[in-house]
């Protein structure tokens, strides 16, 4: 069976009898800034009108198994961008090696693992059950159940992570919520561990837990390197080895007893009371001196050196090497695990229900009754752009915020190689079916009912239809939005968009009172295609003429009401066919929205 612990075990002999290395030689790494006026660019100027601004400049390093370094330097130096580069998910010009391999690309990303500052996880499973799906993607598929359970649960005791296995993602604390991250890093294994700021927002107590466990993964005979900000001097103690970087240059790699002595043959001293890593955050801050550059200078021709040939006899396989899952069981991993994650989620179960009910109860309430009435026919038009607007609003709100708040964690399961697009897509897409055949059938069973419209079942029926049509069209508009935006501002761009498709639906401006030159926008309005279709549904396919209580109904005959709307202009099958292709094609744009969103953090 296969053992976690006795890996473990194995890895650390490894590390202390045969110690193996990760190094970069000559990391480069530029943007492209676009200029304008004002703007002097002090780089390289592109025929493109744009600057190539350098990030990381001829940069090199070693790290090495068994020890824990800390990577320092102020905000702006390039930090995580050297992250980035190592960890296979940034291009760059170089060299990076593991042990004597050269490593890029997929390969890379495969044998080094990296935690980005911002972790995103699944909020809504529990430790275990998080480290379970992951279990699934990332080990071989030829471990069983058992063996794999074994392994989760080590690495939950290896991570101090028992007291809370059963606590959902959402309400861990900050340092036990980092430890997760890890853990599922863990998983796969790596040989290499990068993380950008695990400690930031934890208290003290929690960073000494954090930075603790990862000592103890790295004496288990890791390489560990984590980007930490201003570290305390009990929290530098704790750490091997020191990368120091200024400017997208390194000032400084190697053991941290000796960093104050290496700056002092430059001539900087570090004050008694002072600590290390504040002085060598003030050294590297340090503008217009010359003996930065010949830091600089130093240390490359100290890494030059020690970057020598390298034994390979370091075993590069990993748990998730063997074949993957395939992509029907994918989908059924992700299927069950969206169930879960949906069901534990209030804004998509019990808000959407809620809402339903009390739009429902709002609209049938105001407007109740007035189905059949001649006298009340313009109030009963006004309630179709009523249940229509309810719907858009309604749909494109929460679609629109969901995407964002879970495509962190997508995309960092993708990079991973976890699983690919298209599983995730359907499984997402299936799930919110039922959801929104639930709330619209219970918006319009209420509606229909209260307001007492043709109790004919083909006329309640294609009702439902174009509501239920029109409702996944919002929804997919508002996942489209989420794929494109940060959330704070995708409700707003995604609610701005809603204007011009009500302009145009014919529901505040008939069509021949509209300008001609825009007449054309009608047609892709998808918001037209189902006020259209309610017009027919509800006043045409021959229904008789409405009830009128009153001594005169100037539109008591439903065809002269109709006419002087001057709609509908086409068949209820040409408003049906409409709203299904608007249906597909959102879906579909979907579907490529994230792949260009995945193909973009690739980059």
């Amino acid at each position: 069976m296969f053992n976690f612990t006795m890996e473990l075990l194995q890895l650390s002999c490894v590390g202390r009898s045969n110690e193996f290395t990760f190094t970069f030689e000559n990391v480069t790494n530029r943007k492209n800034v676009p200029t304008g006026r004002g703007f002097s660019c002090f780089v390289k100027r592109s025929a493109s009108d744009q600057c190539s601004e350098v990030i990381l400049n001829n940069v090199s390093g070693k790290f090495r198994s068994g020890r824990l370094t800390a990577i320092l330097g102020p905000s702006g130096s390039g930090k995580s961008s050297l992250l980035n580069v190592l960890s296979g998910f940034r291009k760059t010009e170089g060299v990076i090696k593991l042990n004597g391999y050269t490593l890029a690309g997929a390969k890379l990303r495969k044998a080094v693992s990296y935690t980005e500052q911002e972790v995103s996880l699944w909020r809504n499973l529990t430790v275990e059950e998080s480290l379970q799906y992951a279990s699934e993607f990332q080990l071989s598929r030829s471990l069983s159940q058992s063996s794999k359970r074994i392994i989760v649960l080590e690495i939950i005791e290896t991570l101090g992570l028992q007291k809370c296995c059963n606590t959902l993602a959402r309400n861990l604390s900050g340092g036990e919520y980092k430890r997760l991250a890890m853990a599922i890093d863990l998983l796969s294994n790596p040989k290499v561990m990068l993380l950008d700021e695990p400690t930031s927002g934890l208290d003290t107590v929690a960073t000494h837990q954090v930075v603790a466990q990862m000592r103890n993964l790295a004496q288990e005979g890791r390489i560990v390197a984590c980007v930490i900000h201003q570290p305390s001097s009990g929290i530098l103690r704790m750490f091997d080895d020191v990368f120091l970087v200024s400017r997208g240059s390194c000032l400084y790699c190697g053991p941290l007893d000796e960093l104050v002595p290496h700056f002092a043959a430059f001539g900087l001293e570090c004050p008694l009371s002072h600590n290390p890593a504040d002085f060598a955050l003030e050294v590297a801050s340090m503008e217009n001196d010359h003996r930065l550059g010949e830091l600089v200078r130093h240390q490359q021709t100290i890494t030059s050196t020690s970057i020598v040939s390298e034994g390979r006899s370091l075993d590069l396989r990993h748990r998730n090497s063997e074949s993957k899952l395939s992509r029907l069981s994918q989908l059924k991993l992700l299927l069950y695990r969206t169930v879960i994650c949906t069901m534990r989620d209030p804004t998509q179960m019990k808000a959407k229900t809620a809402i339903s009910v009390f739009v429902g109860l709002l609209v049938g309430t105001v407007y109740y009754d007035i189905g059949n009435n001649a006298a009340r026919i313009i109030s009963n038009t006004s309630f179709f752009q009523i249940v229509l607007h309810t719907i858009l609003f309604t749909s494109i709100g929460p679609a629109a915020v969901a995407y964002p708040l879970e495509s962190s964690a997508f995309i960092r399961e993708y990079r991973s190689n976890a699983y690919s697009v298209f599983p995730y897509y359907l499984s997402k897409m299936i799930v919110e079916i039922p959801i929104l055949l639930l709330n619209t059938t219970i918006l319009v069973a209420m509606i229909y009912v209260m307001t007492s419209q043709p109790m004919e079942f083909y006329r309640a029926f294609w009702f439902w239809v174009i509501c239920l049509l029109f409702g996944w069209i919002c929804q997919m508009w508002g996942l489209i939005f989420g794929c494109f935006f940060r959330i704070q501002t995708t409700l707003f761009v995604a609610s701005m968009s809603t204007i011009p498709v009500m302009l145009f639906s014919g529901c505040f401006i008939t069509i021949d009172q509209m300008p001609a030159p825009l007449r054309p926008l009608t047609y892709v309005s998808f918001e037209r295609y189902a006020f259209e279709g309610y017009l027919h549904v509800l006043y045409g396919l021959g229904r008789k003429d409405m009830d009128c209580p009153e001594i005169f109904c100037y539109y008591k005959k439903l065809s002269k009401f109709l006419q002087s709307l001057q709609m509908p202009v086409i068949g209820l099958e040409y408003d049906l066919l409409g709203l299904i292709v608007w249906a597909v094609a959102m879906t579909a744009l979907f579907y490529f929205c994230l792949r260009n969103r995945v193909n973009v953090h690739n980059k």
